[in-house]
């Protein structure tokens, strides 16, 4: 990670911090993208140019609710301080109290993310073990992964 004033660069693949991390900032993606994934490894989320991350555990007050890690090509981004995330808040208590239900919102769905996947994989390693009317129901369940996958839930 390079710091100049502001502006953070990550590396192809870079950590950029783990869940359970506590905050140091937000950052408004310049070029690249980050993918943000559960504690369990679960894609989430691609993060692109001209959009933020990292401003839940800021705004919630609670440490990294998931990982952040640069894409496959160098990210440059700006970084918020907490306080500067907190300022524009505070100007409107009705905007504030917006996105504060929304992270909350987004963390109960990054949650039920994790928990079908888990359910899933649960279910094909059942199915697997089983007899020919499983097949049928493993190959609907692939099915599904794939679909997931399609629509970036999964790796």
């Amino acid at each position: 990670m390079d710091k100049s004033g502001n502006k953070i660069i990550w590396q192809p693949g870079e950590l950029i911090y783990s869940c359970g991390d506590e905050t140091d900032g937000a950052f408004l993606v310049m070029s690249g993208h980050v993918d943000l994934y559960t504690s369990e490894g679960l894609k989430l989320n691609r993060i692109g140019e001209s959009e933020m991350f990292g401003e839940t555990s800021i705004i919630l007050r609670r440490p990294r609710t998931v990982t952040a890690r640069a894409g496959e090509y160098e990210v440059s981004a700006i970084r918020f301080t907490p306080n500067h995330i907190l300022s524009l808040i505070r100007r409107s208590k009705a905007l504030g109290a917006i996105i504060k239900k929304t992270n909350i919102r987004l963390i109960d769905s990054n949650k039920q993310s994790q928990e079908l996947s888990e359910d899933l994989e649960a279910l094909i390693k059942i199915i697997e073990s089983g007899s020919d009317i499983n097949n049928q129901m493993l190959a609907m369940l692939k099915k599904m992964k794939k679909n997931l996958k399609t629509l970036n839930f999964l790796d």
